[in-house]
């Protein structure tokens, strides 16, 4: 019996596209893909990915490898795929910190997923991708290229590159044989990479957009793309990327994150010596106001000291006063008695 690895539940889209994605370890030891569909419904998308997985294979021939796949009633098995993921190798070359080895990766990634067995045609909007998509009338003035058979979601952890250095794709769920603008699939894939690398490090994401040869109109209708898009798969049900969307959340380079990470910890540490400054201090300030307590008492104790000393003082002058009258009166009645004798 297969031993469940991993299950995804896709429950936030409409039930045309409602799945599960379950990795299973096989009796003999190999692994298993397979997509379920949840509803009844959802069994026409995956006849729909078999179609394409063939359109696809016709269009890239030798350059990407597309895993085969079989359909049988509500469940599409796919092939486990063996290799690395085209994302992780992006990440070593990342942590390598070679700018022109990153730019490389790119450039490889770019002609690979443009890459067509046939002749490129000028993108123009069609019913269908109207309702995929939206309707944006500058589109067609833009003579934007696009192939036969499109998979807008070509991101690198979708790519996986064998030991012998095939290219294999492994998911192709979003994919259509209408004419798609290439730079959308690299849109996607930017947002997808600013969102889960460090790329920020090596180029800001305007960069990266001016590098894809995405301009700013064409960012702006590739964002209301995506948006239609998943309100397509979810038929309106609230998702992640519509609560993102519809709020004052900007989208943050993980760059930026990690620098306010830095600096969090630097005013952390800063306000973690503060805190011990005030400890010392408060500790001096206890130590000091001991000290003005004990100089208190000695004071009132000199004070007390200096009052019984004052008032035998006095006494003493009394006492000198009394005597220097008696020895004057004692002088006066010996001179009387001197001058009557």
């Amino acid at each position: 019996m297969d031993k469940l690895i991993y299950t995804k539940y896709s429950t936030d889209r409409d039930k045309n596209f409602a799945i599960r994605t379950d990795r299973l370890l096989s009796d003999n030891g190999g692994e298993i893909i397979n997509k379920v569909a949840l509803c009844d419904e959802g069994v026409k998308h995956l006849e729909h990915m078999v179609n394409m997985s063939k359109k696809l294979s016709n269009r890239f021939g030798d350059k990407i490898r597309i895993s085969g796949s079989t359909l049988n009633g509500r469940v599409l098995t796919n092939e486990f795929v063996e290799g690395k993921s085209y994302f992780k190798i992006f990440e070593e070359v990342i942590e390598e910190g070679d700018k022109e080895a990153v730019m490389k990766t790119l450039d490889d990634y770019r002609d690979r997923i443009y890459y067509s067995t046939s002749e490129d045609k000028v993108c123009h909007s069609t019913e269908e991708f109207e309702e995929v998509f939206g309707s944006f009338d500058a589109l067609d003035d833009m003579n934007l290229m696009s192939s036969d058979v499109t998979d807008i979601d070509m991101i690198l952890e979708n790519i996986i590159v064998a030991s012998d250095g095939t290219w294999q794709l492994i998911d192709y769920e979003w994919t259509f044989d209408f004419p798609i603008p290439r730079e959308y699939v690299l849109y996607r894939t930017l947002v997808y990479l600013y969102n889960s690398s460090k790329i920020s490090y090596v180029m800001k994401f305007n960069k990266a957009l001016k590098w894809a040869g995405i301009t700013e109109e064409q960012e702006k209708i590739y964002k209301r793309m995506e948006k239609n898009f998943q309100t397509y798969i979810t038929k309106g049900k609230q998702t992640i990327e519509d609560y993102i969307n519809e709020s004052d959340i900007r989208f943050i380079p993980l760059i930026e994150l990690l620098e306010a990470k830095n600096r969090l910890k630097v005013v952390s540490g800063e306000y973690d010596k503060a805190m011990n400054r005030i400890g010392e201090l408060s500790t001096e300030h206890e130590h000091y106001v001991e000290m003005a307590k004990r100089n208190e008492a000695e004071f009132s104790n000199l004070r007390n000291e200096y009052v019984l000393t004052q008032l035998e003082l006095d006494k003493y002058r009394d006492d000198i006063r009394q005597m220097e009258a008696k020895r004057q009166r004692e002088a006066n009645k010996h001179g009387l008695k001197r001058f009557f004798k």
